[in-house]
């Protein structure tokens, strides 16, 4: 006897797309036989909300696989006919009893591009995309290439063809057509949803497609964004936005506020909408970039991503690092790590030359002429330049950017070496190299002035007793900057 179960919930869980995109392998592509022939995968369907990377993923899929690409067929644009052939007339030679050749009317289909193209290629995908949105016909004329692998025209699908369907839930379809059971039955569906991890790691690198001159920055604005806001990701219930639309908005800005919302697919077409306007205007960037952002992640999405925005513009456009002068970047170090943001090394190298050559020509007028004038401003631009590196260089530091690390411990050598072979050598010298009092470091850098007073070996007098820190050499203060800020390298250059 059978024992009968209660009611049992069923809960199915949705799959990362990265993982449904991995199964599709073991699934929809062929196997081998023991004989050593192709056994052909079966149909897979994915069913998840528009924008989330679907197609991107198959296509990238493709690539892996080594196949030839992704045949596309989109449900919702197709006739009947453009699936099962558009029918032709002509004639079938026969022979008759006797031998003689006859001529018969016959009824032969047109093949469609997809077709023409699968046969010729073999390894390729079929993506029946937006399935849901078939109509009734089309999807019945789909039966036979699904259920038995067969065009309208009897050409078999190769055994190295892939077919997935790609389809949005019903609530997010337009239009859905109950899909048959005969073709419920021969596919395998798997609810999918993105990962916003696994699609920030391939956003930011734009999955490997080349990028333009901006996009970079932007990626990572929005990246970074993101991850502070997973709920911004994918926006869910975005019809319920219109119980709350103003009255007096006119039936065009109602479309078009209804039209616009978050998913993957909105946020890739901002960054790359952003990345097209031109960054040397602020004020015009900020009021095309918000109409761009309103258009496409919607007027929600705009009000949640405006904070962001205008962080961009302050760091990139408004004010941008390049923009502050080398004055401005002693007097207030954190502000110079909060504009360079996540630069890449070509801005925080420019920034470190314009620090180097701002300190060579103060070096070079001290040379040229050594008066108490000049000795005093090469002095203090000693202090603010080290304190600068350092404060910039070193991790303990509130404007510590590690952006910048790589970028500044050059321009420490080369300052060092350049005072090193400074002519007459007066800076090797620790007796006639000019000093730098500890309270002017101290007044522009307080961790930088303790962690020299720390470390440094304190001198004696004449009776061998030690003698109260009060002054520097001008080449140890920044040979303490590379020590301290840099230790590992310092250590590999003095080996």
């Amino acid at each position: 006897m059978t024992k009968k179960l209660g009611n049992t919930v069923i809960h199915k869980r949705t799959l990362d797309l990265k993982d449904a995109i991995e199964n599709i392998k073991y699934t929809a592509f062929p196997g081998e036989t023991e004989a050593g022939t192709l056994s052909p995968g079966m149909p897979v369907a994915l069913i998840g909300e528009p924008g989330i990377g679907k197609t991107a993923s198959l296509l990238a899929l493709a690539e892996e696989m080594g196949y030839e690409g992704v045949e596309v067929i989109i449900g919702s644009q197709l006739t009947p006919e453009m699936i099962s052939g558009i029918p032709s007339v002509g004639e079938t030679k026969f022979l008759d009893a006797d031998g003689s050749e006859v001529m018969i009317p016959t009824v032969t289909y047109l093949n469609e591009h997809f077709q023409v193209e699968i046969l010729r290629k073999k390894k390729v995908i079929l993506l029946l995309d937006e399935y849901s949105n078939s109509p009734a016909g089309v999807q019945a004329a789909m039966l036979r290439l699904l259920n038995e692998r067969v065009f309208p025209d009897g050409s078999p699908v190769p055994p190295e063809t892939a077919i997935v369907l790609a389809t949005n839930s019903a609530r997010s379809s337009v239009n859905p057509a109950l899909i048959a059971p005969p073709t419920q039955n021969r596919i395998a569906w798997l609810p999918v949803s993105q990962n916003l991890k696994d699609w920030t790691e391939g956003m930011l690198e734009k999955w490997g497609q080349p990028m333009m001159k901006n996009e970079r920055n932007i990626r990572k604005m929005v990246a970074k964004y993101l991850e502070g806001n997973p709920g911004a990701f994918q926006e869910r219930n975005r019809d319920e936005r219109q119980n709350n639309f103003d009255s007096k908005m006119d039936e065009n800005s109602k479309d078009a506020a209804l039209y616009a919302w978050r998913s993957p697919r909105s946020w890739d077409n901002l960054i790359m909408a952003l990345a097209r306007l031109p960054h040397d205007d602020a004020e015009f960037f900020r009021k095309h970039a918000k109409i761009q952002a309103e258009s496409i992640i919607g007027v929600l999405g705009l009000n949640d991503f405006n904070d962001a925005l205008e962080s961009y513009i302050g760091t990139h456009i408004q004010g941008a690092l390049e923009t502050m002068s080398v004055q401005e970047m002693f007097d207030n170090p954190e502000e110079v790590a909060r504009r360079a943001g996540d630069n890449d090394a070509n801005l925080t190298s420019a920034v470190g030359a314009r620090v180097q050559k701002y300190y060579m020509d103060v070096l070079e007028a001290y040379n040229a002429n050594k008066t108490p004038e000049t000795k005093g401003k090469m002095i203090e631009a000693t202090a603010q330049v080290a304190s600068l590196l350092f404060a910039l260089a070193d991790s303990g530091s509130p404007a510590y950017s590690p952006v910048f690390r790589p970028a500044l411990f050059p321009v420490c050598e080369k300052i060092s070496k350049t005072l090193m072979n400074f002519p007459g050598g007066v800076f090797i010298n620790p007796k006639a190299s000019p000093r730098v009092p500890l309270t002017v470091l101290e007044k522009h850098n307080k961790r930088l002035h303790d962690a020299i007073k720390a470390t440094a070996q304190f001198e004696v007098d004449d009776k061998g007793k030690p003698k109260p820190l009060v002054e520097i050499p001008v080449l140890t203060v920044f040979t303490k900057v590379e020590a301290i800020a840099y230790p590992e390298q310092y250590l590999q250059r003095d080996k």
